[in-house]
């Protein structure tokens, strides 16, 4: 039996996709252990909070959590932790000790907690370039485990953290952060990504390496019927969007093209707004003074179980990101038979044409221009068009047999 570690040292609670991606491996262990394959995942459980600080432990995972990760409980510890995150964004200095010492050093400490349990697995997996650097560098001299890393990511060289500290640009520490990027692609068995056109996008940039050491697995979900229930809205046009609530992920790019709509359109429009995030108290206080309260609906955070019901009482989804690797969210509205308006970045055109959907770029005034025109599109069709999509391109056990072909594709022996 070849022993394989997936290494996940983030709060598994998370309301983000690779979170997903894990628990729904842990729920299929017995697939890889029928193929050979004995699978041991390691995240991090809360261990206890003091004031909004949260610790964590790095520990095998035994069972699924009952609820996904709630971003703040309570308005006054809400909008503490909302205005600390906007300070980080913003702020060079806040960006710098966010960064190192927040992030980094937690990804570090739990990392090595992992080495110190002297586990030696034949396959050790990680879904961050950080942590894998921590391994790389601090691992026992006699362990050969092959080491895989994903990226979920548009393939370009730590975009995403580039995207999430600008204001680190061109620092000691982004510069440092680069270098650690470049000593695991140099250093792994295995690099993957979660898209096609993540992957055409890496060799572009990096031609000097082989092909054979690139490895794609695109996301896949697992499958649910249509549940066709109460609409969310009596508005003839119910859109709605999902994940963290945060400039990379758009949601303002939303409100604000509702905002400019010709006013026949609008008023049988109706915006749902499903997550929480550094921008959500911000986004709740512009809705209510710029007056669209009659158009604007905030779910706060959904639990995973509530999710697909909560899609199903929609007719459009929504997702204005500047930044992606391949979106859960979207597989997930397309599985619940939703049209699809996007941006054109990443893996995202994976997902969504002219078939299921429509692609602009993640710009309010081309938004605004598309849902001006709502009344002109079959968005029924489209939405049909996105379902049998999902059903042929995006299961999880799609995405499960390309996982076993990674696998089986590193030679490995058991020890």
């Amino acid at each position: 039996m070849i022993k394989v570690d997936e290494v996940f040292p983030v709060d598994i609670r998370a309301s983000i996709g690779p979170a997903g991606t894990i628990k729904r491996l842990f729920q299929n262990r017995d697939f890889f252990r029928e193929a050979g394959y004995a699978m041991t995942i390691f995240v991090n459980h809360l261990s206890r909070s003091i004031g909004i600080k949260n610790f964590y432990e790095l520990r095998e995972m035994k069972k699924l959590p009952e609820h996904n990760y709630v971003f703040a409980t309570g308005a006054k510890r809400k909008k503490l932790v909302s205005r600390i995150k906007k300070w980080v964004e913003c702020s060079r200095i806040g960006s710098y000790l966010f960064l190192r010492y927040k992030v980094l050093k937690g990804v570090y400490n739990s990392v090595q907690s992992y080495i110190d349990t002297g586990r030696r697995p034949d396959i050790v997996v990680f879904h961050g370039y950080a942590e894998c650097y921590y391994y790389l560098k601090h691992r026992q001299s006699d362990d050969c485990a092959k080491v895989v890393v994903f990226f979920h990511s548009d393939g370009r060289d730590l975009s995403q953290l580039h995207v999430s500290f600008p204001r680190l640009d061109g620092s000691k520490l982004m510069k440092g952060e680069d270098a650690h990027y470049l000593f695991v692609l140099q250093h792994v068995d295995r690099i993957v990504f979660i898209s096609k056109l993540a992957k055409n996008a890496f060799l572009e940039m990096h031609p000097e390496y082989c092909v054979d050491k690139i490895s794609t697995v695109v996301n896949g979900i697992d499958d649910i019927p249509v549940l066709r229930g109460d609409f969310s809205s009596e508005k003839k046009y119910r859109i709605c969007t999902s994940g963290t609530v945060c400039h990379r992920k758009g949601q303002y790019i939303i409100v604000e093209a509702m905002k400019h709509m010709d006013k026949s359109v609008l008023k049988e429009t109706h915006l749902t707004i499903m997550g929480v995030g550094e921008d959500y108290d911000f986004l709740i206080r512009d809705v209510e003074t710029s007056g669209m309260k009659e158009y604007v609906s905030f779910l706060g955070n959904v639990p995973n179980p509530m999710m697909h019901k909560k899609l199903c009482a929609e007719n459009i989804y929504c997702l204005m990101s500047n930044n992606e690797g391949l979106p859960i969210a979207i597989l997930e509205a397309m599985r619940a038979g939703l049209p699809v308006i996007s941006t054109n970045v990443a893996g995202i055109p994976e997902t969504v044409d002219n078939r299921n959907g429509f692609l602009i770029d993640p710009s309010v005034e081309q938004l605004t221009e598309l849902l001006n025109h709502l009344p002109e599109y079959d968005w029924d069709r489209l939405g049909k068009a996105s379902r049998k999509r999902f059903e042929e391109e995006f299961t999880f056990q799609r995405m499960l047999d390309d996982y076993l072909t990674l696998f089986n594709s590193l030679e490995t022996t058991a020890n």
